[in-house]
């Protein structure tokens, strides 16, 4: 399933989101035209990828089943874990660590806390 949104803010309260013990879920591919801000106080888990025209920021970490394309920056408080690739037009910053199955790639810097 593909889930294609604009410059958007995920909060508790998006559409499709599923709270589980100790995270976020959404089922599917997540595109965005524009960017996305992830407003969560726990990981967010999309079952496939995550897309994002611009930059992606959120407050806790991210995690995709497959990978993680911005045209910006990836930023995320926590730790990106991914089962594909990491690509940013911009940079990587992570207040955790910084996990793919495959390759990682920023036009700028890459930074992990950890």
């Amino acid at each position: 399933m593909k889930i294609e949104i604009k410059n958007t803010v995920i909060d508790e309260n998006y559409p499709g989101l599923k709270n589980i013990e100790l995270a976020y879920e959404l089922y599917g591919n997540l595109v965005v035209d524009g960017s996305l801000e992830i407003k969560l106080k726990k990981l967010l888990k999309v079952s496939e990828g995550i897309e994002a025209e611009d930059g992606i920021k959120a407050e806790k970490g991210i995690e995709a089943g497959w990978g993680i394309d911005a045209g910006g920056s990836i930023e995320a408080g926590r730790g990106i874990a991914v089962g594909g690739s990491i690509a940013a037009g911009g940079g990587i910053m992570s207040g955790g660590g910084i996990e793919a199955g495959g390759g990682i790639e920023a036009e700028e810097c890459i930074e992990a806390e950890w």
